[in-house]
């Protein structure tokens, strides 16, 4: 039984795209070095290898150049001067001959030429070194490659034209076959110099260039490892700052939530003590009253002005006990939205003092953190308060808004108004002062707008933590 056929084979190879990816990836996790000692090493390969051939090129042309000129100076020196007598239509003289062939064989002349022939103007054969097929009027072999295959050795050819001496006319034209073996070997050597020198120079270079490379590469390293130190230092006091925050945040929670116990209870004493005893006193008082008016018959004007001012001091200082003590109680909030705890002091604050607060609020979010909820609310009582207090409730109005993560409460009057300098440093206005810090205890602010006989406007805002 055959394996079963498994197409998911194919899906096994990584994509071109992400292999691009993993060696993107792998390059760029390599140090400065290695990055550079690649790139180098490629640049080195290209740049010897085009470098290496165009000076061979070079050499070669100049060896082949050389090897040319020292073949048509040969003719022009040796050969041109045999043919000067050689008759228009007639054959090569045999001295002429002979003369060639005692060149040719000459040690200096064969070790460079292997085969000489020459040629009249009008293509005619007049003498030929190699014998092939023994026929003078044979047709010679022209070819390159069979003169090479025939004779064993590497050849080049070499074509000069023999003039008439002193003038331009061309005689005849001489056809060498240079032996190249030397050629090749010194073209060979040639090479090899080029590319060594090459080769030397470039990795010369290369090595100066890694050398500088190196030592900026471990500078960047260090300068990459304090940087590295530097950022966790950062984080870690950044981390630290943070949890420093949160801390300084759960503290001022803890703080006003405190202190919202410390108003409580001091409300529920002045409530369960002095207003109890001055309620006991003014009914004691009303008990004592026909008793004195019956006993003061001398002076009864002077015993019913005590009576009535002993009983209406008594009766004001009850009733601002219960007023403070209202107004330190802290209704649950706990349970209830922003919109329903401003509403609470609206009406606590008109119950209190007989005024009207003109009340716009528009939607607000259904969830906040308790103590900025507490805050917003306290605000709301401590400025309606101020502006009953100093404006005599004259246009009091309460507005709240969220716009942009953004809360703001706003209590404004149009009394008279004070100087915001000489509040917000304190002075006579220490409500302002603590409230400012509560606000800004919490991350809000507070601003204060007001001037002479111009009312006073308070804003709150806070950044909604939980949108």
């Amino acid at each position: 039984m055959g394996v079963p056929f498994r197409p998911a084979l194919i899906s096994e190879w990584p994509s071109p795209r992400k292999r691009v990816a993993e060696l993107s990836a792998g390059w760029r996790s390599m140090s400065l070095v290695r990055r550079y000692f690649i790139v180098a090493l490629l640049a080195f390969a290209i740049f010897t290898a085009l470098a290496g051939i165009w000076v061979s090129d070079q050499i070669e042309r100049g060896i082949v150049h050389n090897r040319e000129h020292s073949a048509i100076k040969l003719v022009h020196d040796v050969v041109e001067p045999l043919v000067q007598t050689l008759p228009a239509g007639a054959a090569l003289a045999p001295n002429a001959t002979t003369a060639f062939d005692k060149l040719l064989a000459a040690p200096t002349i064969a070790s460079q030429v292997a085969v000489m022939r020459l040629w009249r103007a009008n293509g005619e054969l007049l003498y030929k070194s190699d014998r092939f097929g023994g026929d003078m009027h044979a047709p010679p072999a022209t070819d390159q490659a069979a003169l090479e295959q025939a004779l064993g050795i590497k050849l080049f050819e070499v074509n000069a034209p023999l003039y008439k001496s002193g003038t331009r006319e061309i005689i005849a034209v001489a056809q060498l076959y240079g032996v190249a073996n030397a050629l090749h070997a010194e073209l060979g050597w040639a090479r090899l110099q080029s590319w060594l020198i090459l080769a030397a120079l470039a990795l010369a270079i290369m090595a100066v260039l890694f050398k500088i490379v190196h030592g900026a590469s471990g500078q960047i390293e260090e300068q990459h490892r304090v940087i590295n130190a530097q950022k966790a230092e950062e984080a870690r006091l950044v981390a630290r700052s943070e949890a420093l925050r949160k801390l300084a945040d759960v503290i001022h929670r803890r703080g006003m939530e405190h202190n919202e116990r410390m108003l409580r209870r001091i409300g529920s004493d002045l409530h369960d003590g002095p207003a109890q005893h001055l309620a006991l006193a003014l009914l004691r008082l009303d008990e004592l009253a026909p008793l004195l008016e019956n006993s003061a018959q001398e002076e009864p004007s002077t015993s019913n002005n005590a009576l009535h001012t002993i009983r209406r001091a008594t009766s004001d200082a009850l009733k601002e006990i219960r007023h403070i003590s209202s107004g330190l109680a802290l209704p649950e909030l706990q349970k209830i939205s922003l919109t329903d705890a401003l509403v609470i002091a609206v009406r606590a604050h008109q119950r209190a003092t007989g005024t009207r607060v003109e009340t716009v609020i528009g939607t607000l979010p259904g969830r906040l953190p308790l103590p900025i909820t507490i805050c917003l609310y306290r605000f709301a009582q401590e400025a309606l308060n101020n502006a009953f207090r100093h404006a005599g409730g004259d246009g009091q109005r309460l507005s709240a808004s969220y716009e942009g993560e953004m809360i703001a409460v706003e209590v404004a009057d149009s009394g008279p108004g004070f100087v915001v300098d000489r509040a917000a440093m304190g002075g006579e206005r220490l409500g302002l002062s603590g409230l400012r810090y509560r606000v800004e205890s919490l991350g809000g602010s507070l601003q204060i707008n007001s001037a002479i006989g111009r009312g006073a406007r308070l804003t709150v805002r806070f950044r909604n933590p939980l949108a």
